[in-house]
């Protein structure tokens, strides 16, 4: 497995400067995460998991978003990814995102699940493949645990058909629009909820009715807690 761990919040908005120009508010936010990687599966290669969700949230945190009186910028602030020796590195309070060995169920259009999020939550699932593949799946289900939706079911309609957003099915996608940086920052009193260690039930593992649900991987029985420690 390989845990993708943002230390503690996931997430951090920062407002770095708020001014009055003409007849608009101008708000300058900046987006803080700290990320810790834990691998056991054989062969894969965290350092480079580690280098890519970099990669991608750096450039993906930037963009800009307008309304009639005001205009939010933001900006890619300080994100830290490290790989971890252990699982005692990562804290109870941390948000987890778990690269599996295999994600069963249906997805949100009918296809195999590839991963698995809550919205706003601090757990999710990814299934593992290729180093993109991975680093891909990891930002979409991270969207979800920042109060994304898939870009068919929210309400910005400019995300619809645009397959380099990260919150569509299209391998290679590479942004988040501006419409959904400004609605992480409306919801950043309900980053991070929960616990990143859920014990596994047949009867109730529902995520969201937007998302995939099932198992998350083989192996699960009801009643552990996973992820197993």
């Amino acid at each position: 497995m390989i845990f993708i761990d943002p230390n503690g919040e996931s997430i951090t908005p920062v407002l770095e400067k708020q001014e009055r120009v003409g007849g608009k508010i101008i708000y300058n936010y900046k987006f803080d995460a700290k990320i810790t990687i834990y691998t056991t599966s054989k062969g894969a290669n965290a350092t480079a998991v580690k280098d890519k969700v970099l990669s991608m949230l750096t450039s993906s945190f930037e963009g800009k978003f307008d309304t009639k009186y005001s205009s939010y910028n933001f900006r890619a602030g300080d994100i830290e990814i490290t790989v971890a020796s252990s699982m005692d590195e990562v804290d109870d309070d941390a948000h987890l995102v778990t690269i599996v060995d295999n994600v069963t169920g249906k997805n949100a259009k009918g296809g195999e699940a590839g991963g698995i999020a809550k919205l706003f939550g601090k757990i999710a699932y990814v299934e593992k493949g290729s180093i993109d593949g991975m680093a891909e799946g990891a930002v979409h289900e991270l969207g979800h645990n920042f109060g994304l939706e898939h870009t068919w079911e929210d309400e910005f309609e400019g995300n619809d058909d645009n397959p380099e957003n990260h919150m569509s099915y299209s391998s290679g996608a590479t942004e988040f629009s501006g419409e959904q940086l400004h609605r992480i920052i409306t919801n950043q009193h309900r980053l991070n909820e929960g616990a990143n260690k859920e014990e596994y039930n047949d009867s109730d593992y529902d995520y969201t009715s937007r998302t995939t649900q099932g198992k998350p991987y083989r192996n699960v029985s009801k009643g552990d807690i996973i992820p197993k420690r």
